[in-house]
């Protein structure tokens, strides 16, 4: 299972053992919370790796890391922008070599074109 699916089982789960008066409200609204921003976060990282998103941050050869998300060319110098597949797009996280996905987040890393 992923982890977007991890997440809403568990705030299903949760919302039976507070009906059930298995859970107090206190623990209800503290594991609703976590569960809720696990869940969003794990859909906004589905996204972006459905996206193409993960290959990598843009990185200039002669400027550096760039802000730009689809720009082929540097905004400074006018340079062809590189994909810098030493980090995760998703959370910036340093990739091991030859990895099809993110150990710190999950993201798949996307090939660049």
């Amino acid at each position: 299972e992923t982890r977007r699916g991890i997440a809403l089982i568990a705030l299903k789960e949760i919302d039976f053992d507070r009906a059930t008066g298995k859970l107090s409200d206190t623990d209800y609204e503290f594991l609703k919370q976590k569960y809720t921003v696990e869940a969003i976060q794990a859909i906004k990282e589905e996204e972006t790796a459905e996206a193409g998103g993960a290959a990598g941050p843009l990185r200039c050869p002669r400027c550096g890391p760039r802000p730009e998300q689809d720009a082929r060319f540097c905004s400074d110098c006018g340079a062809a922008l590189l994909v810098d597949a030493r980090l995760c797009r998703a959370c910036q996280a340093p990739l091991e070599p030859g990895s099809r996905f993110c150990s710190n987040c999950g993201s798949q890393v996307v090939a660049a074109a």
